[in-house]
């Protein structure tokens, strides 16, 4: 085990977040903090006196330093000069607010860093000793997550700051606490208690009954819970480097276009409805709205056409047109894309369909054709299958809309949010084949969830590259639905 030598004072360091840039608005005696990226955010200070050239260059070079006495200094070759008291109150403002860095440090060795994302708590301004609950009422709370940066990262939803670990020391605490241990041997005086503290303060250690028993949290499990507050701004995940559209893909130096590779097999051109005449014939959107609704039973004596699923595709999903902005391919299509990036395609699985095959088709949405997938019909068969399971009715549909992401589309052009995104695109779909469906008088029900294994691999598609994200069966709709 490392040791540290045990007569070392603690003191913090403090820094400025990264991506954080200074705008000096010195005729009007303030300064802006800016954090860039999509999402900008600014802050104004007003303290008079206050050098914040000299303040904020040292925050920036990592040379402001508070000890356990409470001082705050800068630090510069090997000597701390104390800061006034409206500059040391400038500092403590900023900490506050969540624009500096806290690094906890022993001598010459970092222990550990709190990274805040909002508003951080006070006590962790404190280098003193104070400690944290008991240890033994106390548990990691069921929805940190550990992974690897430079040192340990700490995560989680309900936390205002991240906790990096760099000390090995620091690292064995923390694996005591989530063994459940009452007792932890302190390898530096003071250390678990003042890691315990710091823990506590940022809501990653819970009381050993609150998360069990309290019901707001309890209902959340943890990667739905991170899943919502990590694709929402400031609220657990965003640290101020990335958010919404940055376009920090261009970095892989590869581009996915928009018009997807076709598949092997034969093409079924569809045919086209007269959009004209439906603009003035067509049941109007109040009425389409109204009626919507999801089916589930279908009447398998009257077959579902095909001139009716292309109808409903032509309406929804088809390719408008093409264009470039900022050198992304972008689309026009009926329904509303997050960027114009349109990751959806659509695939059809045929069991009753009147002028189809049974089987399995890629909807080609530029050319408005099917293109049918050989080999695939076994496969067919169980994905229906697990559609009417999942619809809760004993009988096959006879067909079914499969959606699917390609992620590339999308996943380097977002950040934190991109696959909260295209949950989002397939609703939007959803909604679309649902009113073009009541349109034309086809049942239609979406599906909560989907056989995405089987899909993945009769099509025989990485995952990571196109994986299924919705289904909707089809059919002609029976009297009780």
């Amino acid at each position: 085990m490392t040791t540290i030598d045990r007569a070392l004072d603690y003191e913090l360091v403090l820094a400025l977040r990264p991506g954080v840039s200074l705008v000096d608005d010195s005729a009007n005696g303030r300064i802006h903090l800016l954090q860039r990226g999509v999402w900008q955010y600014n802050q104004a200070f007003e303290y008079p006196g206050v050098d914040y050239r000299r303040v904020l260059s040292s925050a920036a070079a990592g040379e402001i330093v508070r000890g356990e006495s409470g001082v705050i200094g800068i630090r510069h070759d090997g000597a701390i000069s104390e800061l006034p008291r409206e500059s040391s109150e400038f500092v403590e403002h900023l900490a506050r607010d969540g624009w500096l860095t806290v690094t906890v440090c022993a001598g010459s060795r970092r222990l550990y860093a709190i990274r805040p994302l909002r508003e951080l708590p006070p006590q962790c301004l404190h280098p003193g000793p104070e400690s944290g609950p008991p240890i033994s009422d106390t548990e990691i709370s069921r929805f940190v997550v550990a992974r690897r940066e430079i040192g340990v990262l700490l995560e989680s939803p309900l936390a205002p700051a991240h906790l990096e670990l760099y000390d090995p020391d620091v690292a064995s605490i923390f694996a005591r606490l989530l063994s459940g241990a009452d007792r932890i041997e302190d390898p530096v005086p003071g250390l678990a208690a003042r890691l315990v503290r710091d823990l506590s303060v940022v809501g990653m250690l819970a009381a050993v009954t609150g998360e069990r028993t309290e019901p707001g949290i309890r209902q959340w499990r943890p990667q739905d819970l991170w899943f919502h507050r990590r694709s929402r701004r400031g609220n657990g995940g965003y640290d101020g480097l990335g958010f919404g559209r940055t376009g920090w893909g261009k970095e892989l130096g590869r581009s996915e276009p928009a018009r997807r590779a076709s598949h092997p097999g034969s093409q079924i051109e569809l045919p086209r409805p007269d959009l004209r005449a439906l603009c003035t014939a067509d049941i109007p959107l109040a009425r389409a709205v109204e009626e919507r609704r999801s089916h589930r039973n279908f009447d398998d004596s009257n077959r579902v056409r095909l001139q009716q699923i292309s109808e409903i595709l032509y309406r929804s999903a088809r390719v408008r047109s093409q264009y470039v902005l900022e050198g992304t391919e972008c689309l026009s299509v009926p329904y509303p894309s997050g960027g114009a990036v349109y990751e959806l395609e659509i695939y059809l699985v045929a069991r009753l369909v009147d002028g189809l095959a049974p089987g399995f088709y890629h909807y080609e949405k530029y050319e408005h054709r099917l293109r049918q997938l050989p080999g695939a019909n076994s496969a067919a068969a169980q994905m229906l299958r697990t559609a009417a399971a999942a619809a809760a009715v004993r009988q096959m549909p006879q067909a079914m809309f499969v959606i699917t992401a390609r992620f590339g589309r999308l996943l380097p052009t977002y950040e934190e949010v991109p696959y909260a995104l295209v949950l989002k695109h397939v609703g939007a779909l959803y909604q679309t084949l649902y009113l073009a469906a009541t349109a034309v008088g086809v049942g239609l029900c979406g599906l909560g969830a989907g056989d995405s294994a089987t899909f993945e691999t009769t099509v025989g598609l990485d995952f990571t590259e196109e994986g299924s994200v919705g289904e909707m069966i089809i059919g002609s709709v029976a009297e009780r639905s």
